[in-house]
């Protein structure tokens, strides 16, 4: 026959309010963190730090990056861009998903390939609070 433990938990005012404070102050941060992110206006293609090619986000393209037997194929469509195939091991660039926001990137280590979401400009301001 097994015992079963049992927990009692006296929560006080000041414990729920606190509760209430925290979880509050989580939604406005997460409000505050999405308004923060810019779109971007093109995608960088780096291989070994460099640029090999800069998409515009709003063209949609299809991008295949070779090198030697690597093979890299980058969407863009709608302001997004993904990796829609890859000869890599493991495919985990492929399962990335799309990225649009300025500092987004998708990483194919295997190929040694990096795409980066870039703003067309850079803001005027860092945030701006309504």
């Amino acid at each position: 026959m097994q015992q079963g433990v049992v927990v009692i938990v006296i929560l006080r005012k000041a414990d729920i309010a606190l509760m209430v404070v925290l979880t509050a102050a989580a939604v406005v941060g997460m409000v505050f963190m999405a308004g923060m992110q810019v779109s971007g206006g093109y995608a960088d293609v780096m291989r070994h730090g460099d640029t090999v090619r800069r998409l515009d986000l709003g063209t949609d393209t299809v991008y295949t990056a070779e090198y030697g037997e690597m093979i890299n194929i980058l969407q863009v469509s709608g302001g997004a861009a993904v990796m829609i195939d890859a000869n890599c091991f493991g495919g985990h660039c492929l399962r990335q998903g799309a990225i649009m926001y300025n500092g987004q990137t998708i990483v194919c280590l295997p190929n040694r390939l990096v795409i980066q979401v870039r703003a067309a400009a850079e803001p005027e301001f860092d945030a701006i609070l309504h």
